[in-house]
């Protein structure tokens, strides 16, 4: 390690306010755009509106308890900042993400594919019933013809046999 010539707790001072910045700047400005690079390298038949539906879904998720949450998560990656810090000086923030805090990572993963499933899940429901609405909706209704193209009250028309040509 370097010697400074600043005074030991100046710099671990400075070390700590790093670190939360580092961490405050993760939580707030990185992890959005880490969900959307997961949801995007993981599964690629959404359009844009529902990406970002289920990035706000992956992060409700990531936070139960609101800010509680947020908090900590923050307090953790600050802490392996520090941690790095300790023993180095520069600190590539990607690098750090991908190979520092793997467990962080999985844990937006795990965010991701319980927003993506959920989502998919209220999609599906949300198409049967509209289905099932045209399948039982009242034919008096305008624009209201039953799905085989008889109105009730309505006589229907005979069926006529063919006769067999000799």
């Amino acid at each position: 390690m370097e010697t400074s010539s600043h005074p030991p707790d100046l710099e671990v001072r400075l070390k700590e306010q790093v670190a939360e910045v580092v961490a405050a700047f993760g939580i707030q400005q990185l992890e959005p755009l880490l969900l959307a690079q997961i949801l995007l390298d993981q599964y690629e038949r959404w359009e844009l509106a529902e990406i970002k539906e289920i990035c706000l879904r992956a992060r409700a998720l990531l936070n139960p308890q609101g800010l509680v949450s947020q908090r900590l998560r923050k307090k953790l990656v600050a802490q392996e900042v520090l941690r790095y810090l300790e023993e180095n000086q520069f600190l590539n923030i990607n690098g750090f993400v991908r190979f520092r805090i793997p467990h962080y990572l999985a844990g937006l993963e795990e965010a991701v594919e319980e927003a993506v499933e959920r989502y998919s899940e209220e999609k599906e429901h949300g198409e049967f019933v509209s289905l099932l609405r045209y399948f039982v909706r009242d034919p008096g209704e305008p624009g209201g013809k039953s799905p085989c193209g008889f109105m009730p009250g309505r006589r229907v028309p005979a069926l006529r046999q063919r006769r067999a040509l000799p």
